[in-house]
């Protein structure tokens, strides 16, 4: 390819506008700096908003809500470095767990005998909300109705949730659609490794339609919810 062809170009300076967004955020949140994934959530931002202080103040709101936690590896540490909670992504990947064992528990007792019940096969999917997993269109698609759920914010400091996806509870249901989507591949994997290679190869590959995860991903908040 030409290096001097305008799409080089245009590459160069997006790059260029994804190192300032992502150095500014490290700035904005020394508690986490700057964490593997967090490109992934930038870029689409900036390819979305041409704007670059725009599309930084969205990204770092979308980050700075519920989100955040999928980038703190250590909790603990993060708490001690300027943090503002203790959950990691550990504990949304064992939420996700708990989902899965209400609403199916027959994978859920076949994730268990993988040693897999705590879901760390979800873990790219998890951290860069599935940006990797769905078309880029449908990530899109699923990040504005993420966002009109209101699913980034935070839960108050009552514990009480004041929109109803807050708390990223709608986006773990939607993950939880995704491998329910896939329930015979899932059960059919006789090892933790097999489940490994179904979720980073398969699960990309499965052309999964935005509005379809979501409306499932809203049936099983509802199962859930009848279950607390």
């Amino acid at each position: 390819e030409d290096i001097t062809s305008p799409t080089v170009d245009w590459r160069v300076a997006q790059r260029e506008r994804l190192i300032r967004v992502l150095e500014a955020y490290a700035i904005l949140d020394p508690g986490i700096g700057y964490t593997q994934g967090m490109n992934d959530l930038a870029a689409k931002f900036l390819r979305d908003v041409s704007n670059e202080s725009e599309a930084f103040w969205c990204f770092a709101t979308f980050m700075g809500g519920s989100y955040r936690c999928h980038f703190v590896i250590n909790p603990h540490e993060s708490s001690r470095t300027g943090g503002r909670d203790q959950e990691g992504v550990s504990d949304r990947l064992r939420s996700l767990g708990e989902i899965i064992k209400i609403v199916d528990a027959p994978m859920h007792k076949h994730l268990s005998l993988l040693k897999s019940e705590e879901c760390m096969f979800a873990f790219r999917a998890v951290v860069v909300l599935m940006a990797r997993e769905l078309d880029a269109e449908e990530v899109g698609l699923l990040w504005d109705m993420l966002i009109g759920a209101g699913d980034f914010a935070p839960i108050g400091n009552d514990g009480v949730e004041k929109l109803a996806g807050g708390g990223a509870k709608l986006f773990l249901h939607v993950v939880a659609a995704a491998l329910i989507g896939m329930r015979p591949q899932v059960m059919a994997c006789k090892k933790a490794d097999d489940l490994m290679q179904l979720v980073s190869r398969k699960l990309p590959a499965h052309h999964f339609v935005a509005h379809d995860l979501v409306k499932k991903g809203r049936e099983l908040m509802k199962i859930s919810a009848k279950a607390v």
